[in-house]
Parts: structure tokens; sequence; C-alpha cells
């Protein structure tokens, strides 16, 4: 197979040099050094078929015609065949010289045009240099004193940028190494707690925590809450190795409890992440400071820790939840109290006052015996007078057997507070008593700034559980969705009204607007906007 010759092409700008078997076809490209789209001149081809021979044949070839040189001496007859090699390593040098001058030629172009572009580039830099100068100049010097300030500043960015990564690699460590106890940091960060214990009453969360206890002292006792190396002495000393070991295990341990105790019993429900990281901590850096002697504080010793810390929380989460429906009761006996005080008071009155009636009866008709003819019809009025008191009386004695009869009887109050809570934020609570407005005017106390409007009070012969099932109603819109005993909902009262009156009481009366009177005054004495109330 033969071998294609290979032909060379320059650029007629710049001289660059290609060979034709990288180019396509035809030969115009965009040159490598001018950037000019152009069409490649061909060049004298070297070598006799493939622009030079290769190194090897040369040589022979010379070698060749000195051996025919040197016959021609002796023989005349290869006169002949040595002018024919003469003349074909001339023809071959020849052009090996021409493809030389040729590549030569290229070089200079190239070089030429190179000198040209650095010419008009250098022209470029000292044209833009003068204008910054000229720009300089027209710089007043307090700027130039700036600008030198920059520019100094500028040169020592790569210091300051290592500077930085250095302490911003400093303080990651140390944030590793410090846990925080701020409120507002804790409070930022904490998640919410999953409960792991399921038990009925805070009895069985201390019984639970007793036992948590109680296995860490086994543990101590059977010498499964450290681990060390007996094979740690002191200059041969084992006896006294052996104390040393000893007294460790029980600084060790003295000082883990004792970490582990002043942080347990202080868990909240915002610091429970930070308690749990600091006992692992202080767990970590014990078993660090010990590692030298071999004693360290066993993960089993470390989980039983981290146990009684979530048993702790729990305990006293339920605690809470105990407080806060012992005070629900609490108020619903004091309501119950209330309830039958009044009844009482209201048996007692009822009692007074029918006594009164009756005495005053029979002291007219004992007058009406002896006073005239004529005025008996004044008596007579009077009696009839007290008969229909007493009869308005016998009214009130069977309300009151009712109330005593239905003691769950009472009224749901729905009231707002826009002043202290917003709008569109409702309390739905419930009073036994005769009159609910005295349980609103309580909440209306010292605890908030403003009075509460009232917007409904719906009797109901079993009042709680209307209360519940408009508490179940709201509920994935209690405005404290961890506390079920606060009775504040996000809700319009649109829909409170279009739910008692379609599921329990079709006549009840709502007022649409709360007057909020003391709330709406004092934003206008303080020049502040008085907000417009949805009616």
């Amino acid at each position: 197979m033969k071998t294609q010759a290979i032909e060379r092409l320059r650029c007629p700008d710049c001289g660059m040099s290609y060979e034709s078997q990288s180019l396509p076809e035809p030969n115009e490209i965009v040159c490598q050094v001018c950037q000019h789209t152009v069409r490649l001149l061909s060049e004298a081809p070297t070598g006799l078929k493939e622009n030079k021979l290769p190194q090897a044949p040369v040589v022979a070839l010379i070698g060749l015609t000195l051996f025919l040189g040197i016959l021609a001496l002796q023989f005349p007859f290869f006169h002949f065949f040595l002018l024919g090699a003469l003349v074909f390593v001339a023809v071959e040098r020849i052009q090996v010289h021409a493809a030389f001058r040729s590549a030569s030629l290229a070089g200079w172009h190239r070089l030429k045009y190179m000198y040209a572009n650095y010419v008009q580039a250098n022209r470029v830099l000292r044209s833009e240099l003068a204008e910054a100068n000229a720009r300089y100049e027209r710089i007043s010097p307090e700027r130039r004193d700036s600008l030198a300030a920059e520019i100094q500043i500028l040169g020592q960015l790569p210091v300051l940028r290592s500077e930085k990564e250095n302490l911003l690699e400093t303080i990651t460590k140390l944030k590793s190494r410090v846990i925080s106890f701020e409120e507002e940091e804790l409070l930022q960060s904490f998640g919410f707690y999953q409960p792991l214990y399921d038990c009925a009453d805070s009895e069985q969360f201390r019984r639970l925590l007793d036992q948590v206890r109680e296995r860490q002292k086994v543990m101590v006792r059977e010498k499964q809450a450290l681990i060390f190396d007996k094979t740690f002495s002191i200059t041969g000393d084992r006896a006294a190795s052996k104390k040393i070991v000893g007294s460790l295990e029980k600084l060790i341990l003295r000082a883990f409890n004792g970490e582990c105790d002043a942080t347990i019993d202080n868990v909240t429900f915002s610091n429970f992440d930070a308690i749990k990281a600091r006992i692992t901590k202080c767990y970590n850096d014990l078993n660090n400071l010990c590692e030298m002697v071999g004693v360290a504080i066993t993960q089993a010793y470390l989980n039983l820790k981290i146990e009684e810390l979530q048993v702790c929380h729990e305990y006293k989460m339920k605690l809470k939840d105990e407080r806060e429906e012992q005070r629900k009761i609490r108020e619903e006996m004091r309501e119950q109290a209330l309830r039958a005080k009044e009844i009482e008071e209201a048996e007692q009155k009822i009692k007074k006052d029918e006594n009164h009636f009756n005495a005053a009866i029979e002291d007219i008709r004992a007058r009406m015996q002896l006073a005239a003819e004529s005025d008996r019809q004044e008596y007579l009025k009077k009696i009839q007078e007290y008969k229909d008191k007493l009869s308005g009386l016998e009214k009130a004695k069977v309300d009151v057997e009712y109330r005593k009869i239905h003691a769950r009887a009472g009224h749901v109050y729905i009231i707002s507070n826009i002043g202290s809570f917003g709008q569109d934020v409702y309390k739905i609570g419930v009073s036994l008593r005769q009159d609910p407005q005295d349980r609103i005017d309580e909440l209306s106390g010292a605890a908030v700034p403003f009075e509460f409007d009232v917007h409904a009070k719906i009797f109901s012969e079993d009042a709680f559980s209307l209360e519940s099932a408009l508490h179940q109603k709201f509920a994935d819109r209690r405005v404290n969705q961890l506390n079920t005993r606060k009775e504040f909902f996000h809700v319009k009262l649109d829909e409170i009204e279009r739910v008692v009156r379609t599921n329990h009481n079709t006549v009840v009366e709502f007022v649409r607007t709360p007057n909020a009177e003391d709330y709406r005054l004092t934003l206008a004495k303080s020049g502040n906007h008085v907000p417009a109330l949805d009616k």
C-alpha cells in the first residue's frame, strides 16, 4: 500500500505552516496565529516522495556514493553509477534545503506577525496607561491617599482570607465543644419531643424513674459501670497502681453522676436536647482524661443516664398535665360550689319572702275584719297583690328545683377580646351560675388589659357536653395545640353560629360586633388608627 505524500501549506498572512493531512478540504481555514480566514498556499515538497528521506537511507546513500567513488578510481565502468548517485544526492539535498528555507520563512513570518501584534498591544497599553495617568492627576490628594490605602488593603486580601478561614475553622471547633443554655437560643432550636413511655399517670413514671436509678446502682455494685486496663502500672509497683486505679474509678463515677444529677433535675421541654448533649460531652471528656490510665465509663452506663433523662422529662410533662387537669377539675368544682351556693341562697330568699308575704296577708285579713265596709275593697286589692307575688315565688321555686335536679345545666358563652388577642380569636367556655356574666367578669380581671365582649350565651341542660362538642368541632384551630384545656380558637364567628344553630340551639342570639370600648378609646387617645371591626 502506497503512503500518501504529505504536502505542507502556509498562511499567506502570518506564514504559519500546516500539514495537508490535518486539514479539511478545501484548504480554507481560520489561522491559529493570526485568526484570519485564509486559503493556504502550497510550499515546495521535501524529500523525493514523502517530503524527505528518513535519516538512515540518507546515510546509506552517502555511504554508497563514497563506495562507488572508490570503485570508480579502479574501474572506469563505475563512473556512470557514481555520477547518478551524486545527482540523486544533490537533488535530495536541494529539496531538503528548500523545505528548510520554507520552514524558516514561515517562522520568520510568524515572528513578524507576533511582533506586529505586540507593537499594537503595546500601543494600546500605552494609550490606556496615559489615560489612567491623566485620570489619576485629576484626583484630589485626599482621594489619592484613600485609594492608596484601599490598594494596600487589596494587596493584603489573600492574607486576610487565610486568617478568616483559620478563624472560622477555630470557631467551628469551639462550637462543637461548647453547649449553650441561653434560653433564647434554646427556644429557637429545640424540636418537638416524641414521648417514649406510655404511663397512665405520674405515679407510674415515678416508679419507672426509681427502677432506672436502681439499675444504675446495680451496674456500679457489679463493676459494670466502668472498664479499666489491668496492665496499667507505675514503676512496676502493682499494689500502688491498683490503688490509684481504684481511686480513679470512684472519682470518675462521682464526677459523671454529679454532672448528670445537676442537669437531669433541671430538664424542661426547651433544654432536653442541650442536656442530653451535655451528658454525652461529659462522658467523652472524662473518658479522654482517664484514657492514659485505662479507665473509662461504659456505653451501657451512659445509655442508662440518657434513659433517666428521658423518663424524668416525661415525668415532669405528666406532672404538668395533671396539674392542668386538677386546675380544670377545681374550676368545675368551684363552679358547682358557686351554683350550689346560689341555689341555697335562692331557696332561703324564697322561703323568707314566702313567710313575709304570708304574714302580711294574715295581718291584712285581721285588720280587714275590723275595718269599715267601704275600706274592704282596698284590703282585698292588697291581699291579691301579695298572692300574685307568692305565685311568682312558686315559679322561682320551680326554677330552683330544676337547677337542683339538672346539676349540669348552665350556659356556654362565646367571648372575645380583640385588644388582647386580636380579631377572630374566641374563647368558648362554660358557667353553671345563674348569670354567666359573673364568670365573664372574673375573666376580665387584671390578667388581661381589656374586658371581654360577649357574643353569645347558650343555655343547655348539659352545658359541659355542649362545650366539649364545640371544642372538638374546632380542635384543629386551637390557639394552643398542646394544652387542650386552653379554650381559645382561631375561628370566624359565622362558623360558630352556624354550628350552634344547626346542631344545638336554633334560637340563640349572637352579637356580631364586639363593643371593645376601652380598646378603641385607647387607640384613639394614642393617635393610632382604629381598625374597622367585622360585622
